[in-house]
Protein backbone atom coordinates (compact mmCIF):
# COMPACT_ATOMS: atom_id res chain seq x y z
CA UNK A 1 0.00 0.00 0.00
CA UNK A 2 1.23 3.51 -0.82
CA UNK A 3 1.90 6.16 1.85
CA UNK A 4 -1.19 8.05 0.64
CA UNK A 5 -3.28 4.96 1.35
CA UNK A 6 -1.69 4.32 4.74
CA UNK A 7 -1.69 7.90 6.12
CA UNK A 8 -5.40 8.22 6.92
CA UNK A 9 -5.72 4.72 8.43
CA UNK A 10 -7.10 5.08 11.98
CA UNK A 11 -4.91 2.28 13.38
CA UNK A 12 -1.72 4.19 12.52
CA UNK A 13 -0.14 5.61 15.69
CA UNK A 14 1.04 9.23 16.00
CA UNK A 15 4.75 8.31 15.82
CA UNK A 16 4.23 6.63 12.43
CA UNK A 17 2.30 9.67 11.21
CA UNK A 18 5.22 11.88 12.18
CA UNK A 19 7.67 9.56 10.38
CA UNK A 20 5.52 9.65 7.23
CA UNK A 21 5.40 13.44 7.45
CA UNK A 22 9.17 13.70 7.72
CA UNK A 23 9.76 11.28 4.88
CA UNK A 24 7.14 12.46 2.37
CA UNK A 25 6.58 16.11 3.28
CA UNK A 26 3.75 18.33 2.00
CA UNK A 27 2.55 15.83 -0.60
CA UNK A 28 1.18 13.72 2.25
CA UNK A 29 0.07 16.43 4.69
CA UNK A 30 -3.62 16.50 3.71
CA UNK A 31 -4.01 12.76 4.21
CA UNK A 32 -2.11 12.85 7.51
CA UNK A 33 -4.42 15.62 8.73
CA UNK A 34 -7.44 13.38 8.17
CA UNK A 35 -6.07 10.72 10.51
CA UNK A 36 -7.82 10.75 13.92
CA UNK A 37 -4.46 10.07 15.63
CA UNK A 38 -2.81 13.18 14.22
CA UNK A 39 -1.64 15.03 17.32
CA UNK A 40 -1.72 18.83 17.84
CA UNK A 41 2.02 19.23 17.22
CA UNK A 42 1.84 17.45 13.87
CA UNK A 43 -1.25 19.45 12.89
CA UNK A 44 0.64 22.63 13.73
CA UNK A 45 3.63 21.51 11.66
CA UNK A 46 1.33 20.55 8.79
CA UNK A 47 -0.50 23.90 8.82
CA UNK A 48 2.76 25.83 8.99
CA UNK A 49 4.34 23.95 6.07
CA UNK A 50 1.34 23.15 3.88
CA UNK A 51 1.43 24.07 0.20
CA UNK A 52 -2.20 23.40 -0.75
CA UNK A 53 -5.54 24.84 0.38
CA UNK A 54 -7.02 21.35 0.70
CA UNK A 55 -4.43 20.65 3.37
CA UNK A 56 -5.44 23.74 5.34
CA UNK A 57 -9.07 22.61 5.15
CA UNK A 58 -8.19 19.12 6.45
CA UNK A 59 -6.19 20.63 9.31
CA UNK A 60 -9.01 23.06 10.17
CA UNK A 61 -11.53 20.22 10.36
CA UNK A 62 -9.45 18.06 12.71
CA UNK A 63 -10.80 17.82 16.29
CA UNK A 64 -7.26 17.90 17.78
CA UNK A 65 -6.45 21.28 16.21
CA UNK A 66 -5.19 23.78 18.80
CA UNK A 67 -7.05 27.10 18.90
CA UNK A 68 -3.90 29.10 18.11
CA UNK A 69 -3.36 27.14 14.90
CA UNK A 70 -6.98 27.73 13.89
CA UNK A 71 -6.49 31.46 14.52
CA UNK A 72 -3.46 31.45 12.19
CA UNK A 73 -5.44 29.69 9.48
CA UNK A 74 -8.24 32.25 9.80
CA UNK A 75 -5.75 35.12 9.60
CA UNK A 76 -4.10 33.61 6.52
CA UNK A 77 -7.43 33.19 4.73
CA UNK A 78 -8.69 36.64 5.68
CA UNK A 79 -5.78 38.20 3.74
CA UNK A 80 -6.29 35.91 0.75
CA UNK A 81 -9.09 37.91 -0.80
Amino acid sequence: MSPKGIAPHPALPADRLRALSERHGPSLFRRLATNPNCDPDLLHHTARNATARRTYRAVAEHPNLPVEVMERLIAAYSHDG
